[in-house]
């Protein structure tokens, strides 16, 4: 009952899209909330607006920008009904010897956060300002793979930080959205998944925010996420090695080859094909059963939306949806899947089953087979997508922590990189990422740097240099 309660007060008063113009707020606004809150997104904000009208679309299909983010006016307004995210997914290429930066999954841990900032200026790699940090060094890339908030009572300060940085360094910075970026999340339908009640109330009592409905309009500074970064670089071949940087695994009903092959930057995502890109995939046999209408999905399986796998998702199935109900109705498996572990799930595209670790999974498990034919059908002979590197860290926990945060599969085709941001204890690290790109794949590295949780305050980090595609 408390519960419910909660849930229909929130709903009467839940405020709506972030806008820059506070004249609609009521009561005074604080220089804290100005200063910490709304100049930072307003800032990121307008950066988006220009992404939006730019020429930088594949097919020149921007998204409506009235019927999705609406940020023309940038004003503090009354919009949720007729805005929603932009699906959409964007591209980098670089230089043979440019250098980014990879923060796994910080679920609102400020230590690990400020720790690893720390050792970052340390190396001369960013540099604080009066404003913020910002990139000290040319040739070098920031990308957050999401889950800035969640757990711990921090979220909100990290994720406007991680902004600020990129407006201190504009075109160098990339904020990638997590699972936990889930506008939904102010529901205590999902308060033990995403904790949204301390992000609110984080928001207003270490930014005062006027209301409970300015509070909540910060859970829309998700929208402003991309889904996923295809990053590139031409090797010694005349060919471009692109590797796929996203929160969790692979759209399965998204298909990047004409992405890859284009000139664009950015590419709205308004069909996500699934049952054209299934049906050229291998599957388990249950969720193939599941597929051809042969067996019913289950409760919880269709509670979660994962019964929309095996649909075909036009635009107007995201209107709206602001991504509320967890992977599939908004973005599908960029944000909540995983590769294959110890499961025994074999080779395809299966579905997890409930663990005691993981009671709610219910996700799309992608096998080593699946993954590889994936990789192929995303490629040409001109533009090749090698593998993926994800954060999400679920699956064989302690696996990856015996590993320090780093766990390449099936020769360097996915790697998982993970913190111990919520799982504090004694063998957990604090993590980060650096990867070099080359002029051939087979050369690109990747700098593993981790320090105990337990002994962060003083211990130095550890580093190790690892080739990404291990052959």
């Amino acid at each position: 009952m408390r519960h419910f309660l909660k849930y229909a007060f929130f709903t009467a008063i839940a405020g709506t899209t972030l806008y820059c113009n506070t004249s609609s707020i009521t009561k005074p606004i604080s220089t804290k909330f100005q200063h910490g809150v709304v100049n930072p997104i307003c800032e990121f904000s307008k950066r988006l607006t220009t992404r939006l009208e730019s020429s930088e679309w594949l097919n020149k299909q921007n998204p409506d920008i009235t019927k999705y983010f609406n940020f023309a006016k940038y004003s503090w307004d009354e919009n949720y009904k007729t805005t929603s995210f932009v699906p959409y997914v964007e591209k980098l290429i670089v230089e043979p010897e440019t250098k980014i930066v990879v923060i796994p999954d910080i679920h609102g841990n400020a230590r690990f956060y400020y720790r690893v900032m720390k050792d970052l200026v340390e190396r001369k790699i960013i540099r604080r300002t009066d404003n913020g940090y910002q990139i000290a060094q040319e040739n070098l890339y920031f990308i957050f793979l999401g889950d800035y908030v969640n757990a711990l009572f921090g979220g909100a300060e990290i994720l406007l930080n991680a902004i600020q940085l990129s407006n201190n360094s504009p075109g160098k910075v990339f904020l990638l959205r997590g699972n936990h970026e889930n506008i939904g999340y102010w529901n205590p339908m999902f308060a033990s998944y995403c904790h949204g009640e301390l992000v609110r109330w984080e928001v207003m009592e270490r930014f005062s925010a006027p209301s409970y409905a300015d509070a909540n309009k910060f859970f829309y500074t998700y929208d402003l996420l991309s889904l996923t970064m295809y990053l590139g670089c031409k090797n010694t071949n005349g060919s471009t090695d692109f590797l796929q940087i996203s929160h969790s695994n692979f759209e399965v009903g998204y298909n990047a080859k004409d992405f890859l092959d284009s000139t664009s930057q950015f590419h709205f995502l308004e069909r996500f094909d699934r049952p054209g890109m299934l049906a050229q995939l291998p599957l388990s046999e249950e969720l193939q059963r599941k597929k051809d209408g042969i067996e019913p999905w289950g409760f919880v399986e269709k509670l979660k939306g994962i019964h929309l796998l095996c649909e075909d998702l036009q635009p107007e199935d995201f209107v709206g949806t602001n991504y509320q109900f967890g992977g599939f109705v908004g973005c599908g498996d960029f944000l909540d899947s995983d590769p294959g572990w110890d499961e025994g799930l074999g080779d395809g595209i299966s579905i997890s089953k409930k663990t005691a670790k993981h009671p709610h999974r219910a996700v799309p498990v992608w096998g080593e087979k699946a993954t590889k034919r994936f990789l192929d059908l995303n490629s040409s002979s001109k533009n090749i997508l090698r593998g993926i590197i994800r954060g999400h860290q679920h699956g064989n926990h302690e696996k990856i922590y015996r590993t320090h945060g780093f766990m390449p599969q099936w020769n360097g085709t996915v790697t998982t990189l993970a913190s111990a941001s919520t799982f504090p204890r004694d063998n957990g690290d604090y993590t980060y990422f650096i990867i070099t790109t080359k002029n051939s794949y087979r050369e690109w590295t990747i700098e593993h740097n981790w320090v105990t949780v337990r002994q962060a305050p003083v211990n130095v980090f550890s580093r190790a240099t690892h080739k990404l595609w291990e052959t």
